[in-house]
């Protein structure tokens, strides 16, 4: 609602400081009516407007050091609800008020008006509903009725001032008063439509001096405009003979814009508006390519050399361990194991740079590993930093706790060194498989649950799971699958996914492929699969992750 707010006054400003500079003294008058209009709606709607321009590359985000994953199947607690906002109540109450008031106000003026047209009289003539006042007035319009002293419609009004009326009748002024009443009513703290409906209804005025000095001699219509210069209609709804200023109507009269200038002036109009659409509507998107990946510092371990010395003790859900080395791990189980992290570099950071990473609007932060608040970085200086890492953020991709275009990771030689050692090969790993396949593994020693700790936890926490079980899964899969056409050989197929708290699957990956497309196949088998029964962890619901290892028998 702010977003929209902010959006919306800006572009009334922008579009009325461009009326008052192209528009306000060129006699353009029926073009001007239009624009204010549309400036209004254009105002409105642009929040709503959203114009995708995709990228020609994916800005790959910096790679994050951390230490090795110690699940494979990583649960993440729900988040709490948020606490009452006491103070968006109040202003939801405030604008409600505020809301009453003027819609009371509006709905009073039209009374009014309707109430003045069934007590007094009225006579039709030319199309037009004459309503006979008794108190003195000038001639004032709303809607087909057009309201004068009944003494002066019986003795002949000026001419002039039954074409002025007319022309507010024929070219239905009043609407765009309604339209501008509307808006007020319900954006009542808006300044700026004020300042539209001032501004709309002397253009109306205008409107009418220039029809009827068309019809009548303008001098003697410019005398009788003085004459009536001290008298105001009943109806702040009604388009009035004497609404706007007396001077500038006349001044008004004699205004020529040659053609070139209205051509000139339509084309500015056209960019501001281009501009305006450009800087609110338009935004960047990633493109739905591949990103190439960046240059890591140095190459990454390979499984294999990383795992080389780590024992794993297996155990599953009966509770049976196994003893294996990392050259004992079937196919599937290496596949499994959470990849070598990379390795790790230095970095110098500049003071300036540094400094700017004091802009909170710019950049979020994190200083070894946990997100810190700008202001932090006070009690810092740029050489207690051994490395940095900057990515940037693309739009579509922010979130509304890190807005920031920027994400800073900042690490201190403390907390370098931290993540060096953790980066070592685990030397014991404990890897649990339950019933339903899920495994974690863990070395115990970061807040991973031990062997023994998986067992007395078992009772209160609960895996992800098909509804029926394990083998519903299978059948549905099995069913679902279509295996491609050209599979003369036996494959393995282990793919990822996340199970979220409502149950559907998310974030499906492909952990090691075949070939034939089954991968993609698999994907979309699971992307149409039912909802799961989601993960719970110390009775909360919780998202989970999951990792399948699929056989595939070939065709004979």
């Amino acid at each position: 609602m702010t977003d929209f707010l902010i959006t919306s006054i800006c572009c009334q400003i922008a579009l009325f400081a461009v009326y008052k500079l192209l528009l306000e003294n060129a006699k353009m008058h029926t073009f001007s009516r239009y624009y204010l209009l549309f400036a209004l709606v254009f105002s409105i709607a642009i929040p709503f407007v959203r114009i995708q321009v995709e990228t020609e590359t994916v800005a790959q985000a910096a790679p994050q050091i951390l230490p090795m994953l110690p699940m494979a199947s990583q649960m993440i607690a729900a988040e709490n609800p948020n606490p009452t906002d006491y103070l968006q109540i109040c202003l939801w109450m405030m604008y409600a008020i505020g809301l009453c008031i003027f819609g009371y106000r509006f709905a009073k003026n039209l009374f009014r008006i309707f109430s003045s047209i069934r007590k007094n009289k009225t006579e039709e003539r030319d199309g037009v509903t004459y309503v006979l006042l008794a108190s003195e007035t000038l001639p004032h319009t709303f809607l087909n009725y057009i309201f004068v002293n009944a003494d002066d419609f019986r003795n002949g009004l000026e001419s002039q001032l039954l074409t002025h009326e007319i022309t507010h009748v024929r070219q239905k002024h009043s609407f765009d008063i309604l339209f501008t009443e509307i808006l007020k009513t319900v954006f009542w703290f808006n300044p700026m439509l004020v300042l539209y409906k001032k501004t709309i209804r002397l253009n109306h005025e205008f409107l009418a001096d220039e029809a009827v000095v068309a019809h009548h001699d303008s001098i003697s219509y410019q005398e009788l405009l003085l004459s009536k210069a001290h008298i105001s209609n009943a109806f702040s709804l009604a388009s009035s003979f004497n609404f706007s200023i007396t001077k500038k109507r006349m001044i008004m009269m004699t205004t020529r814009t040659p053609l070139p200038s209205k051509i000139a002036k339509t084309f500015g109009i056209a960019i501001a508006f281009f501009a305006l659409t450009t800087f609110f509507a338009v935004e960047s998107v990633a493109q739905n390519v591949p990103p190439p990946p960046p240059p890591p510092p140095k190459p990454v371990a390979a499984p294999s050399p990383y795992y080389a010395q780590t024992v794993f003790y297996i155990s599953d859900s009966d509770g049976k361990t196994e003893k294996k080395r990392y050259s004992d791990l079937t196919a599937s189980e290496k596949a499994m194991l959470p990849p070598p992290p990379p390795s790790l570099a230095q970095n110098n950071l500049s003071e300036k740079q540094f400094r700017a990473f004091s802009d909170t609007k710019r950049y979020a932060v994190w200083i070894d590993g946990k997100h810190v608040k700008n202001s932090e970085l006070k009690n810092y200086k740029a050489s207690d930093f051994v490395s940095t890492q900057t990515s940037k953020v693309y739009k579509n991709a922010r979130s509304a706790q890190f807005p920031q275009p920027y994400q800073t990771q900042l690490y201190t030689e403390k907390g370098f060194d931290k993540l060096k050692n953790a980066n070592q090969y685990p030397k014991v790993l404990e890897w649990h498989f339950d019933k339903n396949g899920n495994s974690k593994i863990g070395s115990g020693k970061i807040g991973v649950p031990t062997l023994n700790q998986w067992k007395e936890a078992a009772s209160q926490d609960e895996n992800a799971s098909f509804p029926g079980g394990m083998p519903k899964f299978i059948e549905f899969f099995t069913k679902e699958f279509k295996t491609p056409q050209g599979l003369n050989k036996d494959l393995k197929l282990v793919v990822s996914f996340l199970v979220e708290t409502d149950g559907s699957l998310s974030d499906i990956k492909i952990l090691k492929d075949g070939e034939n497309g089954v991968g993609q196949e698999a994907t979309r088998v699971l992307e149409s699969s039912p909802k799961w029964n989601p993960a719970k962890k110390d009775g909360n619901v919780v998202v989970s992750s999951y990792t399948l290892p699929v056989s595939l028998k070939a065709k004979n």
